[in-house]
């Protein structure tokens, strides 16, 4: 299990990062909105590692780990090469 800082999911919802989640087993990569996967809020992101299921082999060696930055956010240098 990765090491996961102390964030809740009402941390990501707030700051509209989704959940990078990723099987051990067979590698199978997806991401989750906080909101969606019908849990409390207020759980902590580390203990969701324990519960959540892949949806490709089933299986509960999932990494769940919170994105670096919200998807919506450009990068400076993503504004550049647009104007262009």
């Amino acid at each position: 299990m990765l090491f996961v800082p102390d964030l809740t999911l009402n941390d990501l919802a707030r700051t509209g990062r989704p959940l990078q989640l990723h099987c051990r087993t067979c590698g199978h990569e997806a991401n989750a909105d906080p909101i969606a996967l019908g849990l409390k809020l207020s759980t902590k992101v580390r203990r969701i590692q324990r519960a959540i299921r892949c949806q490709e082999c089933h299986s509960y060696q999932v990494d769940a780990l919170p994105t670096a930055v919200p998807p919506t956010v450009a990068r400076p240098h993503d504004l550049a090469r647009d104007r262009a």
